[in-house]
């Protein structure tokens, strides 16, 4: 499944310990180009691809400092996008709580500036915590308006994606 952060899934086919290993080398090398603009943009990513390979724990803590560093260096884009990231991870985790939250609060970044496929992005993953937790009408509010969203701005990958999420909810 194609991400919203990153485009390429990482492979597991040599375990988890060769993952990490590629994964901080990419972290390394960002930081050694000394583009202090993207590092949350970097941490946010990586982070996202260690949520994909399974790595929730490792995930987490990336997303949380992309979250402080998108803060410190006044980037509403990627702070919304690393809150974006933490609902991801705390949703898998089954916090829902924490999730919705995190959502809501990515949600309102990226409405302030525009960020539409993030805001889509949110209603996504809103409508399927809502669905998880039996709040059939209001999953369906959410799946309704990410699939509007990604129909207006031609996301086709990200509209088969939640037009699917919507047929599971018979």
């Amino acid at each position: 499944m194609r991400s919203p952060l990153i485009w390429v899934s990482p492979t597991r086919s040599r375990g988890g310990s060769t993952t990490r290993c590629r994964f901080s080398s990419s972290l390394k090398e960002a930081a050694a180009t000394g583009l202090r603009y993207t590092y949350a943009r970097q941490q946010a990513q990586v982070g996202e691809a260690y949520l994909l390979a399974g790595q929730r724990d490792e995930a987490a803590r990336l997303a949380a400092i992309a979250l402080e560093a998108a803060r410190a260096q006044k980037q509403p884009g990627q702070e919304a996008a690393a809150l974006w990231l933490s609902a991801e991870i705390t949703g898998r985790a089954l916090e829902q709580e924490r999730a919705e939250a995190d959502y809501q609060r990515a949600m309102v970044v990226a409405s302030e500036i525009g960020l539409r496929p993030l805001v889509a992005h949110c209603h996504f993953g809103l409508g399927k915590l809502a669905r998880r937790a039996g709040k059939r009408q209001e999953a369906q509010e959410h799946f309704t308006t990410a699939t509007t969203m990604y129909r207006e701005m031609d996301m086709r990958f990200w509209l088969e994606q939640a037009e699917a999420e919507m047929g599971g909810q018979a």
